[in-house]
């Protein structure tokens, strides 16, 4: 089933709305008419997201009683299927392995290629850490339909200021498929924490770095607007910035953590939120998010709450549990975990299994 970005939708729907709030059901009819071109599937799959339900139109004397398309009541607006991404861990890969493996899960039927941010191999000490921007560059020159994402840029890497730039270039490169997955990075108990403090940078507490987070999402936001823009944090500021580049569609910004503190910054001040698929709080995160994203003034509906697991057969079964309690819970993207070498066959198998 092709992607269908939650922009596209937003735009629909607004016309949809626009219609139904002027009484032209007329008006709506030949605007919805368009779905009638497409697969029954897409045809399906933009019902859902738009919340109508498919209805036989019914006619007396001439009259249009009821319209092809109708705003479904709450009971029947099922939850839309999972977009299922793969996720290339780089210790110890070449970019050549990274890029082959994308080009086989677009083949394959995946909808997206992400991977992880970091300077140094903690695991294996393999002197291989290909950087994450540059890699998923190359990727969106061997790719054209899956989208790509970043799970999660740590925000001590690079200055908000030249992450805005980056993200917009990658955005432009990739034609708009680039999300952009942002986190405060690990602790100072954490194994990462000496790629930081090997090169002289210190790692802040908890606090401080979910902090960093939230200001460095309004400093995107600011840059990629096109105005000229100040901001006054505590840990990034903006002086009367301006011509930085403006992304023709804003990357959206997705917050990784593992608890509420982050869940509520990435409601706030972000686009999505990510956390592991079998968090049992995962329900809690995703409606403290969304409440969040509601007092922020934008609309929960668009939120997109995407999870984390392992590359494994529960996960890649079209009918299985797993995915149907995902789908359950309001996820929208499944990012499937692959380790180096990344066994081509496995993730072409993973693909059959999604498309049965």
């Amino acid at each position: 089933m092709r992607h269908i970005p939650k922009l596209e939708v937003r735009r629909l729907r607004a016309h949809v709305e626009r219609s139904l709030d002027g009484g032209r059901l007329d008006l709506l009819d030949r605007r919805l008419h368009r779905l009638d071109q497409l697969r029954r599937p897409l045809r399906e799959a933009v019902a859902q997201h738009l919340q109508f339900v498919v209805k036989k139109p019914v006619v007396r004397h001439g009259i249009l009683l009821r319209p092809l398309y109708e705003r479904a009541p709450a009971r029947l607006r099922y939850p839309a299927p999972v977009h299922t991404d793969l996720l290339l861990m780089p210790f110890g890969a070449t970019y050549a392995q990274m890029r082959e493996a994308a080009v086989v899960a677009e083949d394959a039927g995946f909808d997206g290629i992400w991977t992880w941010d970091h300077l140094r191999d903690a695991d294996y000490n393999s002197g291989r850490v290909p950087e994450a921007l540059v890699t998923l560059t190359g990727i969106a020159e061997a790719t054209s339909r899956v989208m790509l994402g970043t799970l999660v840029l740590n925000v001590a890497n690079r200055h908000p200021g030249l992450l805005a730039n980056m993200a917009a270039t990658l955005q432009e490169v990739s034609g708009n498929r680039f999300i952009l997955g942002l986190g405060a990075g690990g602790g100072p108990s954490l194994p990462y924490a000496p790629e930081q403090t090997m090169i002289g940078r210190p790692v802040p507490p908890d606090r401080v770095r979910a902090a960093q987070v939230a200001e460095a999402a309004q400093v995107l936001r600011h840059l990629w607007s096109g105005e000229r823009a100040s901001f006054d944090g505590e840990h990034f500021q903006l002086r009367n910035a301006h011509g930085y580049p403006r992304p023709e569609v804003p990357p959206p910004v997705i917050v990784g953590g593992w608890g509420p503190r982050m869940a509520g910054i990435a409601g706030r001040h972000a686009d999505g939120f990510n956390t592991q698929a079998g968090h049992p709080q995962l329900e809690s995160f995703a409606e403290v998010a969304r409440r969040e994203h509601a007092a922020s003034g934008r609309n929960p509906d668009d939120f997109l709450l995407t999870v984390f697991a392992g590359l494994s057969e529960p996960y890649v079964r079209a009918d299985g549990s797993a995915r149907a309690a995902l789908e359950h819970k309001g996820v929208d993207r499944l990012i499937l975990l692959t380790a180096p070498p990344y066994y081509l066959d496995e993730i072409r198998e993973a693909g059959r299994m999604l498309r049965a």
